[in-house]
């Protein structure tokens, strides 16, 4: 229709044409002004997302019947319209490629809490069954996450107040030149367990920047790591950092590589895991560079290694038991700088004596 300047009209939509189970944008736009076409396109439009509904309960993703088409779809209207109880988002069988956004953003979502969680998990149960393709994968602001049983091709970014986070029984697949895992902002209880990873440059780079609040609670328990490019996981200053139980392989000889480095003054533990291969270093605990509030005394305990050269250790407070490591090479099982508090009931081997 027409309308005179500084006039204005209402446009009665048509019963049926929102949905209330998708996302609704409403776009309105000008043409022709005074009968001339416009000189200045850009600011001729004007869009609005349609208010909807909060989530709740179980819906699918990924075919014609789905509530959701695509991962992007569901991840989009979850922090458009939030959430009010559990919300869990069955992904069926399929290969989802982010093409509307290759670097998504999970952040504020309305109602969202440790109890209120957001669940993505394969409806299959079966982690191949379901591939999601990205460049990166930002997580900000945000509680209550968890994904279970998917595989990941991309890498994920913990950027702050990002807590309570789990990934469950997922592959993680990354470019080589990538860190699978990155964190340089405050975090908490965040939780990896029983993950498959490979191919990353770094499987984790928590790298906290000094004057920020540090992040708490890193679990990494029951993962196998196939083949970082350089080193697998390196930690600068977490509070209460746990890895258990993971096994850690290196095949290639290839940009260096050490497979745990810790530069942590808080609480950790490193136990029961087992690495081996081609790692010219297995553990390294370096000297902090921010001092923490010391919570105990942390501990290096019945780890299995099989690499070049062992532990090393540049700090203090720190147990060192029931270890079994065994240098290749005529390298050294064990090298104390620093000072441990006890070092007990490990067998330390040389191949070459």
């Amino acid at each position: 229709g027409n309308l005179f300047t500084d006039s204005s009209t209402t446009v009665t939509l048509i019963n049926g044409i929102i949905n209330w189970d998708t996302i609704n944008r409403l776009q309105a736009y000008t043409q022709l002004p005074n009968g001339h076409p416009d000189s200045d396109a850009k600011n001729d439009t004007l869009t609005t997302i349609i208010a909807l509904p909060a989530l709740n309960g179980i819906y699918t993703i990924g075919n014609v019947n789905a509530d959701f088409k695509s991962f992007d779809d569901a991840v989009e209207a979850t922090m458009l319209r939030g959430v009010c109880g559990p919300v869990v988002f069955k992904m069926n069988p399929g290969n989802y490629i982010n093409v509307k956004n290759t670097e998504p953003i999970f952040k504020n979502v309305r109602g969202n809490n440790a109890i209120n969680t957001i669940t993505f998990e394969s409806s299959t149960g079966q982690d191949t069954s379901v591939v999601i393709t990205f460049d990166f994968f930002t997580f900000t602001k945000i509680t209550g996450v968890i994904f279970r049983n998917l595989t990941f091709k991309g890498r994920f970014i913990l950027d702050e107040n990002t807590r309570s986070i789990l990934f469950e029984g997922n592959r993680i697949i990354t470019n080589t030149f990538d860190d699978a895992v990155v964190s340089h902002q405050y975090n908490e209880n965040v939780q990896f367990i029983n993950n498959h990873f490979s191919n990353a440059k770094r499987f984790f780079s928590y790298t906290h920047l000094k004057g920020n609040k540090y992040p708490k609670r890193l679990v990494i328990k029951g993962n196998t790591f196939d083949e970082p490019y350089t080193d697998a996981i390196v930690v600068n200053t977490v509070d209460s950092l746990i890895i258990d139980s993971n096994y850690f392989y290196k095949q290639k000889i290839n940009g260096g590589g050490r497979c745990l480095i810790l530069n942590n003054d808080s609480y950790f533990k490193i136990s029961r895991n087992t690495i081996a291969g081609e790692f010219e270093l297995g553990i390294q605990l370096q000297q902090p560079v921010e001092v923490l509030p010391v919570k105990g005394i942390s501990s290096v305990e019945n780890n299995t290694i099989m690499v070049y050269d062992g532990i090393v250790i540049q700090r203090d407070r720190v147990n060192v038991f029931y270890n079994s490591v065994y240098a290749r090479n005529g390298y050294t099982p064990f090298i104390l700088v620093g000072y441990a508090d006890s070092v007990c009931n490990n067998i330390f081997v040389s191949e070459n004596g």
